[in-house]
């Protein structure tokens, strides 16, 4: 009996590794697919192909297409968040602030646009409030969130939780919909 280390009990292993690999690829395949073809068209057949992989292995991952899309939908919020985060650390300014946030999703969806098709897709599908979109709305309501947390410093006086959320909320379609207009008018 070989004892186990703390390495060993903490470093995954070939097949973890492995397992996450294939997500990942997931995860990318479904960012490419539903960008080109949409959330609506794109079916799990399609997927399997642009992975190059079994589509019962996608159901290893994931339940359906609407559970990948909602894992590259949050993904996607993920990474903005990120670069929203990088471009107004060490700004005091709100003013300085709200022009680096419209700014840092410009450059964002400049550099993404799948995420741009991706994204705009989503929260239209919100509208249509399918039980198995509502999910959506958890992701989109997240992003929300971190508008208003980002928005809050520099403030002279603090603004009430439902001023600050609708700030962010126009501020967000505000951006989204005028880089929406301009990729689709490119």
């Amino acid at each position: 009996h070989v004892p186990e280390t703390v390495s060993s009990v903490t470093a995954p292993g070939r097949r973890e590794r492995r397992k996450h690999a294939t997500r990942l690829e997931l995860l990318s395949a479904g960012r490419r697919l539903f960008s080109a073809k949409g959330l609506y068209e794109s079916r799990i057949e399609d997927l399997s192909a642009a992975a190059g992989i079994a589509k019962g292995t996608i159901y290893g991952y994931f339940e359906s297409k609407d559970e990948l899309a909602r894992a590259v939908v949050e993904t996607g919020y993920r990474e903005l968040q990120d670069a929203l985060r990088a471009s107004v650390r060490a700004v005091r300014g709100r003013h300085e602030r709200v022009g680096r946030i419209v700014r840092a999703h410009a450059r964002f969806f400049e550099q993404h646009r799948d995420l741009l098709r991706v994204l705009h897709q989503a929260r239209g599908m919100l509208k249509f409030d399918r039980p198995d979109w509502r999910p959506l709305r958890i992701s989109l309501d997240g992003h929300v969130e971190v508008l208003i947390e980002l928005l809050g410093p520099g403030a002279a006086v603090p603004l009430p939780r439902a001023l600050a959320r609708e700030q962010a909320r126009t501020l967000f379609g505000a951006i989204s919909g005028a880089l929406s207009v301009q990729v689709a008018l490119a």
